[in-house]
């Protein structure tokens, strides 16, 4: 039997982008993961489809993976400072990142 793994998925800000980890950590169904940066609150967005329940990921939530394939998701990070928010642009975007999720 498989065991699930939470996976911290740490952003990074570089100048104003919202920068994932490159490569993504590969995921399984069942897996849980949160999303956190050291420069503030971060939201990732997942524009078409998605690999939980939710298109949206807020600031300090914990989801669980539901959906196996590959999935490209925004990356934002509102700073802690107060000045705004940074991240996601457009494509190509280094503030985005695909997640690739298996059927264990």
């Amino acid at each position: 039997m498989a065991t699930n793994t939470h996976h911290e998925i740490r952003i990074r800000r570089v100048g104003t982008d919202a920068v994932p980890p490159q490569p993504m950590p590969t995921m399984n169904i069942d897996d849980t993961v949160s999303y956190s940066s050291d420069d503030g609150a971060v939201s990732v967005v997942f524009p078409n489809n998605r690999p939980f329940r939710k298109n949206n990921v807020g600031p300090g939530q914990i989801v669980t993976v539901r959906n196996s394939g590959t999935f490209r998701c925004r990356c934002f990070i509102d700073l802690k400072d107060g000045t705004g928010r940074i991240g996601w642009k457009s494509e190509p975007s280094p503030s985005g990142a695909d997640h690739d999720i298996r059927r264990q």
